[in-house]
């Protein structure tokens, strides 16, 4: 037994006998499902979007510990939260680049936070793919809306 946590077996091919991590895994599917469809991301971000759920949801206060947030249980230290922005925000990323005559931002979608490190996982529009940075600005009051057909080609690159 490491920091209380007890291995629990159940019977193969049968998932309702542990019913909370199966009602676990369906809130984190449906709030992932929630953030995807709002902003109509294709189907390859949906890790993306599990991802940030997760992230979220252990930094919330949760009854089942006495309303409080699981991040600052597991580590025995209160947290800081003023990092957290609205999933799906536009954002401008800072790159400095080599020209001086090249734009010195480029625009992305806000999809998520970086495990171990602070900073920011950004879709790249133009280049198609996630970066990591912690230079960024945000415009939370718009939201990236995009139509499903237009961002179908990112299953491909991304999924």
């Amino acid at each position: 037994m490491h920091h209380g946590i007890q291995r629990h077996f159940t019977i193969p091919e049968d998932p309702h006998s542990n019913g909370v991590a199966e009602r676990m895994n369906r809130t984190l599917l449906e709030k992932a499902r929630c953030l995807r469809f709002t902003l109509g991301l294709a189907k390859g971000f949906w890790a993306e979007a599990l991802s940030t759920t997760v992230h979220i949801i252990n930094r919330i206060p949760c009854l089942a510990i006495g309303n409080k947030i699981p991040k600052e249980v597991w580590k025995g230290e209160s947290i800081d939260l003023s990092y957290l922005r609205v999933f799906g925000s536009p954002v401008y990323v800072h790159d400095p680049g080599n020209d001086k005559l090249e734009p010195r931002a480029f625009k992305g979608i806000l999809l998520g936070y970086t495990d171990g490190v602070k900073g920011y996982r950004i879709w790249n529009l133009e280049m198609k793919k996630v970066v990591n940075s912690y230079h960024v600005t945000f415009d939370e009051s718009a939201l990236f809306k995009e139509n499903e057909s237009s961002l179908d080609v990112l299953d491909l690159v991304y999924g």
